[in-house]
């Protein structure tokens, strides 16, 4: 499991510790599934490597979803 992913599941338990919201590991799964859906995201990046030479390369995308 990486960095990020651990990092992600304490901060969403010590949510649901928190507000007392979830009893079992069920209920923490079903309030994390009802708070990630939406009906629209947007979603942009930006990556810049460089490179031994010294040259910089920019890459940045977008992504819309529009619906469920």
């Amino acid at each position: 499991m990486n960095r990020a992913a651990i990092l992600s599941a304490v901060f969403l338990g010590a949510m649901f510790v928190d507000s007392g919201l979830a009893q079992d590991g069920r209920q923490i799964v079903e309030e994390s599934q009802r708070r990630g859906r939406a009906n629209s995201q947007r979603y942009k990046g930006v990556l810049e490597v460089s490179g031994a030479d010294g040259k910089l390369t920019r890459k940045s995308w977008q992504s819309v979803r529009i619906g469920s």
